[in-house]
């Protein structure tokens, strides 16, 4: 009996498109392709697409610093006499 090929495969996928991994970190496409270039994304070519490694998004993510926002400066104070 032949095992079915759907359970084999991970549930998770592997790999994005560039404009996939674009929308999951709210980046445009321009800048997934130059993480990969500085290579703190890591891809993979298939033909002509670029797939980037799930994983690698995850790991970006996790690395990028917590905003971090000063306190609202208040432009109208009040005198006090």
């Amino acid at each position: 009996m032949r095992a079915n090929a759907a359970s084999t495969f991970p549930e998770r996928r592997l790999a994005l498109s560039v404009d996939e991994a674009a929308k999951t970190l709210g980046l445009s496409p321009w800048m997934i392709k130059d993480l990969l270039r500085q290579g703190l994304l890591k891809g993979r070519k298939a033909g002509v697409r670029t797939l980037v490694e799930a994983d690698s998004l995850k790991t970006y993510w996790d690395n990028l610093p917590a905003a971090r926002f000063a306190p609202p400066v208040d432009r109208n104070p009040a005198k006090v006499a």
